[in-house]
């Protein structure tokens, strides 16, 4: 089994200064290693380079990336899957079939395993990673943890010797996450893979991690803890209690969903005779795929659904798209498929002209481009951004349009804690703060106490207010 091996490593993108300068380090092989460091750090550039993905506005000046004693440029593209295997930040750039069997098939087909293998491989996979009743699935349909523990199955499936997973558990709930950490732990211990996970929230790796690696933006490089200070950095990184209040039953609510039924593929995803979202900054929690997302959808009448969602007192229905859209907005769970534009610059310009009200001044965008450490990208192409750094852009560009509702799914997905925490202080300061209502799908939790109001958990298809979270 291969160590994975940076050796006097520099990369910098094209018009860009150095992300890493003569950065040496090894990931040892028959280990689950750490790669953690704050947003837009390099974490997703040193596993695509690791997995022989060079983006195409790359230049290295020095060093080499071994697979073993293999460097990297000299493995071919036909011999790389047996070697090592690769999770992406948005799984939805790695689908090109239409269900999931049709995706592992694929897989399957283009390392040339025997057809009399294939169904077995697929069965196996999915059993292991325990999504048997995706099988048939439609892609589209699922969620967004849904589709990472597809492409996990695929990762198994291929049965590479190195695994690299990128934000893994963004859209994951936290019991998925340990289900999924332990299916991890068994690759590595029953079938010595050696696997590299690069994840900024570091809940959930007590007692799992074998190694841990920060990337140091300062000194461009990547730091090894020492094995006794391991545990005591990811014992800092526990959950805690988070309290919430329950809502004012008098208070007119901001959505109201009356014989409400809400169905995918067929499948019923929640059911609501009456629940109402009232006005303040609602946590909206649930099981990955439980239906939170396609509520939000709903809600913003961008799916269909059964019953009534009244609006503001009035039905969703009624509303012409203009009017309806300039009151509220959402954000998607993947950013690019919010983005217009081709800089980050030209973003901030069609916001600004599209504001809906005067708000927002170009000053107070650079104030915010600053706390958000974006300050730097404006010159740059929205698609090259981290994934961080896409997701803080992308709420920003919402607020600064201005609606009286935000929805929000998953906005903090790739963000480390101080920029969550400055997400959060943003969305207080310039829109919650002014009387504007939020409703937040997100698996992300810090200490979170000041931020939210109310807490609605989706359960067994039903939504109820909750005054704990753990």
């Amino acid at each position: 089994m291969p160590n994975v091996k940076i050796d006097n490593f520099t990369f910098k993108y094209k018009n860009q200064k150095p992300l890493f300068k003569n950065m040496t380090c090894t990931f040892p092989d028959h280990n689950l290693s750490l790669l953690t460091g704050p947003s837009g750090c390099g974490k997703s550039t040193i596993l695509k380079m690791i997995a022989g993905l060079a983006p195409s506005n790359w230049k290295t000046t020095t060093g080499k990336i071994y697979l073993g004693q293999r460097a990297i440029t000299a493995v071919k593209p036909s011999e790389r899957t047996p070697l090592v295997s690769m999770m992406f930040q948005d799984p939805n750039q790695q689908f090109v079939m239409q269900t999931v069997q049709e995706e592992l098939t694929f897989a399957l087909e283009n390392i040339q395993v025997p057809a009399s293998a294939i169904r077995d491989k697929i069965t196996n996979a999915l059993a292991f990673c325990e999504i048997p009743e995706l099988c048939e699935r439609q892609i589209i349909s699922l969620s967004g943890g849904e589709k990472q523990k597809v492409v996990l199955a695929i990762m198994v499936a291929l049965d590479s010797q190195i695994m690299l997973l990128d934000e893994p558990f963004a859209s994951i709930d936290p019991m998925a996450k340990q289900a999924i950490l332990a299916k991890l732990v068994e690759l590595k211990t029953n079938y010595h893979k050696t696997i590299i996970i690069a994840d900024h929230d570091l809940n959930g790796y007590q007692g799992l991690a074998d190694k841990l690696f920060t990337v140091d933006s300062q000194r461009q490089t990547v730091v090894a803890s020492a094995p006794q200070q391991i545990s005591v950095i990811l014992k800092q990184h526990q959950p805690v209690p988070l309290k919430f209040s329950l809502p004012a039953l008098r208070q007119l609510p901001t959505f109201e969903l009356l014989q409400f039924e809400l169905l995918r593929s067929q499948r019923l995803l929640i059911q609501a005779r009456s629940f109402r979202f009232y006005p303040g900054v609602t946590l909206l929690t649930g099981a990955s795929g439980s239906g939170k997302s396609t509520l939000l959808k709903s809600l913003s009448r961008l799916t269909d659904y059964h019953g009534t969602i009244l609006f503001q007192q009035r039905p969703l229905q009624k509303f012409k798209s203009q009017q309806l859209y300039h009151q509220l907005a959402l954000v998607f769970q993947q950013a690019e498929s919010q983005f217009l534009a081709v800089t980050v610059q030209e973003e901030l310009e069609l916001a600004y002209r599209h504001r809906l009200s005067t708000y927002w001044t170009t000053a107070k965008i650079q104030t915010v481009l600053t706390e958000l450490k974006l300050t730097d990208t404006q010159d740059q192409v929205v698609y090259q951004l981290s994934g961080g750094q896409q997701k803080k852009l992308q709420v920003l560009l919402l607020l600064i349009r201005d609606p009286e509702v935000l929805l929000l799914d998953e906005p903090f997905a790739g963000l480390d804690v101080a920029s969550i925490f400055s997400l959060e202080e943003i969305l207080q300061k310039h829109f919650s703060t002014r009387g504007r209502s939020l409703i937040i799908v997100s698996h992300q939790l810090t200490e979170q106490h000041h931020f939210f109001q109310y807490h609605v958990h989706l359960q067994q298809q039903h939504l109820s207010y909750q005054e704990g979270l753990l």
